[in-house]
């Protein structure tokens, strides 16, 4: 395992743009290192209208993005203390998407698939765990479960206390497995749909159907 320093969680929250809110923009981002110290947190102001603030999941109000950082800025600020890093982080593949950053450039650890974590929690190795289910079987603490929605500090502080879980024996090891495959009768279906369609009781919620391959 490298040193401590060079870990962090990371996570965002987003707001709908374009018609129907269906398109997502960040609209907040955490980033927290080994120990939880919060290194970022803010609010983040999308270049497009915000057409729904999924309040609900997000806890977005448009009260918080009057004043907030505009995106560009953001985006710069965040890349700055993410490149040279270990990123973890719960399926981040629409957190980057929503940064204009490449996944594949930066050095990642996603929870959503760690066989070390999944076997703890007595989940299906090669299907995606919700943040949720994980923070609840491993960790003992209720997440996203309030009236108000999502906490992106919340969020990436238990993904960094499920990575210190087997932080160990997951640097030892694969630093990433291969996901099952979807469903014969979505195998079709653009699979980044999911991304941004939040019309359920959470986004992890989503992620937990098993129309799209998660626990």
């Amino acid at each position: 395992m490298q040193a401590t320093g060079k870990y962090v969680a990371m996570d965002c929250e987003m707001v709908g743009i374009g018609r129907g809110g269906t398109e997502s923009a960040l609209a907040r981002c955490s980033i927290v290192d080994y120990n939880k110290r919060v290194l970022y947190d803010d609010y983040v102001k999308p270049e497009q209208p915000v057409t729904d603030y999924r309040t609900r999941f997000s806890g977005i109000l448009p009260r918080h993005l009057v004043n907030a950082t505009p995106y560009e800025e953001a985006r710069k600020e965040i890349k700055k203390i993410l490149e040279g890093k270990i990123i973890i982080g719960h399926d981040m593949r629409r957190d980057f998407s929503t940064l204009g950053l490449n996944i594949h450039m930066f050095d990642t650890r996603d929870t959503s698939l760690c066989e070390p974590l999944l076997k703890k929690a007595k989940l299906t190795v090669g299907r995606r765990a919700s943040l949720k289910n994980l923070a609840q079987i491993l960790l003992s603490i209720q997440i996203q479960n309030s009236s108000d929605g999502h906490c992106s500090v919340e969020d990436a502080k238990a993904v960094m206390d499920l990575f210190r879980l087997v932080d160990k024996e997951w640097e030892r090891g694969p630093h990433s497995w291969p996901e099952a495959p979807l469903p014969r009768r979505h195998q079709n279906q653009r699979f980044n749909r999911y991304l941004d369609f939040e019309d359920c009781n959470s986004y992890n919620d989503c992620c937990d159907s098993d129309d799209y391959g998660y626990d």
